[in-house]
């Protein structure tokens, strides 16, 4: 008798049941952060590179063949994409680029491949590391494998006592762009390379600088 009731209006007027509610919601998001947060870092982990030479260029060729159509295909013609298929990765070209300092790496998850790159250190007697190839299989990408393949190359870098990481990409690949600048790279300028039979490289050159120590 004479006891006062709660309801549920006046619980969130007077201000404390908002502030829970809000407090409660706040605690949600950053355990849903730190479970996502772990969930990319097991992912992460489950990424293994490693070197690639002549016996591995089979694998390079598959992941070449099944990536180029789908970043390319709206952006260069079948014939540009063949003459360049063939021109960079024909068992002859992939020996010579190994032979003239091209390092490759394949990335696995678990144990299928997945990505490769190639890069040169000291790129045309300058102490920059030239990244040039980057490709991620299409069903293996968004799962952090470019970027783990940037970070292992950064480590590289500065091994190789190398100032910058330097790349180019084609104009119009928007999400390769994209991709490098969210890495930290920015475009220095722009070039068009004749590359034979009337076709061009029409590319933006990106570069990111690595602070010393």
């Amino acid at each position: 008798m004479g006891e006062k009731k709660t309801t549920q209006g006046s619980f969130l007027e007077d201000g404390s049941g908002l502030r829970v509610v809000l407090h409660r919601l706040a605690k949600l998001i950053t355990l849903r952060r730190g479970c996502l947060r772990n969930f990319h870092t097991i992912r992460m982990n489950k990424i293994r590179l490693s070197p690639a030479g002549p016996l591995q260029i089979p694998l390079v060729q598959e992941i070449a063949r099944k990536t180029w159509p789908s970043t390319f295909g709206a952006i260069l013609s079948r014939e540009q994409l063949a003459y360049m298929m063939e021109r960079m990765y024909s068992n002859a070209s992939l020996t010579q680029q190994m032979a003239a300092g091209h390092r490759f790496l394949l990335a696995y998850e678990r144990e299928t491949a997945c990505g490769f790159t190639s890069f040169e250190v000291n790129y045309q007697q300058t102490t920059n590391l030239k990244i040039h190839k980057l490709y991620i299989l299409p069903e293996a990408q968004g799962k952090g494998v470019g970027k783990r393949i940037l970070e292992k190359l950064e480590r590289i870098a500065r091994e190789e006592s190398q100032n910058a990481l330097e790349l180019n990409v084609n104009k119009y690949n928007q999400l390769a762009i994209d991709f490098y600048f969210r890495r930290g790279f920015v475009t220095v300028k722009e070039e068009v390379i004749p590359i034979g039979e009337g076709f061009v490289m029409d590319d933006f050159c990106l570069k990111k600088a690595l602070p010393a120590g």
